[in-house]
């Protein structure tokens, strides 16, 4: 699964720059965009730890989550006075594991709100820096038995006497068949983007365009507020984890804009030689 996922995501990046770069739809219009917004969806890469998760889980013997995650989400991005950007982002993994007698679905997902400085703009291309701040959340969500698990004793694990049954021992008997653990934290990102747009229709000063792109950055933990287990804080021994992650994503969106100066410059034309003659007053004639 995590192959074909790389292979996808191959795919989508060389199918993104073949686009950005195909022959020009609309070569007349416009190209430098200082002020506009896109709309679009991301996919991607996420390497998250999850070394602690997997310790955690070692007694049921599940296998591994490993360290890279397929990942999609969504982008908004607004462009202002040519060299302003501000926008928003959202990113969801999942991914599952299991032993012999246990189930794991690891969920997580994250939601930024940022702002950055466009660096550079040439033909179709720019790059700028941006910083976020939003929150982040993992659940897990463990099906099957539990009982090795610390968490067992507080999601409802009976000891019950098995002499009735001729066994003659103590065993651990899950009350219910699935519980779920959350993790949230308020977290901080720093990515930079690069992004081919391509004008699609509209006038030389407005126009809108197809949009494809990267995007680099890493998360960081800033505080977390701890696990719980099925909505009441989790006690005794917890995961060990935060949430650092890097992660590479391609964008693909649809948006529309125009050039601030010029849009300006149409608002309010200044008059050439030409017109300033015809509107000069004719000098009087003297008999």
């Amino acid at each position: 699964m995590r192959k074909s996922a790389r292979t996808i995501v191959v795919g989508l990046f060389a199918l993104a720059i073949g686009w950005a770069w195909a022959p020009g739809t609309a070569s007349a219009l416009e190209t430098e965009l200082g002020m506009g917004a896109f709309a679009g969806f991301t996919i991607g890469a996420s390497f998250l730890d999850t070394s602690g998760i997997e310790d955690y889980l070692e007694p049921a013997d599940v296998d591994s989550f490993g360290t890279a995650h397929l990942d999609l989400g969504g982008e908004f991005t607004g462009i202002l006075y040519d060299r302003v950007v501000l926008g928003m982002n959202a990113a969801f993994l999942v991914d599952d594991n299991e032993g012999p007698d246990l189930d794991v679905l690891l969920s997580a997902g994250s939601f930024h709100f940022y702002g950055g400085y466009l660096l550079f703009e040439t033909h179709r291309l720019r790059g700028y820096p941006v910083l976020g701040l939003g929150y982040s959340n993992l659940n897990l969500r463990l099906d099957g038995d539990y009982t090795p698990l610390p968490p067992a004793q507080q999601a409802g694990v009976d000891y019950v006497s098995l002499d009735a049954l001729g066994q003659g021992a103590d065993a651990r008997i899950a009350t219910q068949e699935e519980i779920s653990l959350n993790y949230g934290a308020m977290t901080a990102e720093a990515a930079f983007h690069l992004e081919f747009y391509h004008p699609i229709a509209g006038r030389p000063d407005s126009f809108a365009f197809m949009l494809t792109g990267v995007r680099l950055g890493y998360e960081v933990e800033m505080f977390s507020t701890g696990w719980y287990l099925d909505g009441d804080s989790l006690h005794g021994e917890e995961p060990d984890f935060r949430f650092d992650r890097g992660f590479v994503r391609l964008i693909f969106g649809f948006g529309g804009g125009g050039a601030f100066e010029r849009s300006h410059r149409r608002i309010y034309p200044e008059p050439d030689a030409a017109a300033q003659d015809d509107l000069a007053p004719e000098p009087e004639r003297h008999q």
